[in-house]
């Protein structure tokens, strides 16, 4: 049996070339009465003390009512993280983030 509460997956997950940051692709399966949505978070891989208790380790930058299997991503150095969403209706992207702290973030969008 299926619960209509739906479930969260990781799907991927990357450290950047240094090990300072980690990417995670998350797929949600929203349920019995809604669809799939997949979201990118970027952490910090060793915070400290401070950061961890204010919660403010790592965010997500990238979010859409979308599968996964259309989103990768791929770390072009230790700051730049690059996602690419193939074949996805731009309308159904609900954040998009440019930088989460010195991390820029590019991307691009196939057709």
């Amino acid at each position: 049996m299926t619960s209509c509460l739906g479930q969260i997956t990781l799907k991927a997950e990357q450290a950047s070339p240094t090990g300072k940051y980690k990417a995670e692709l998350r797929e949600s399966d929203t349920g019995a009465l809604g669809g799939w949505t997949s979201s990118i978070r970027v952490s910090e891989v060793s915070p400290n003390f401070w950061t961890r208790l204010l919660r403010r380790e790592g965010d997500t930058v990238f979010g859409g009512d979308l599968k996964s299997t259309h989103v990768s991503f791929t770390w072009k150095n230790d700051n730049h993280l690059q996602i690419t969403c193939s074949g996805c209706d731009k309308s159904k992207i609900l954040l998009q983030s440019n930088a989460w702290k010195d991390v820029t973030i590019s991307y691009e969008m196939g057709g």
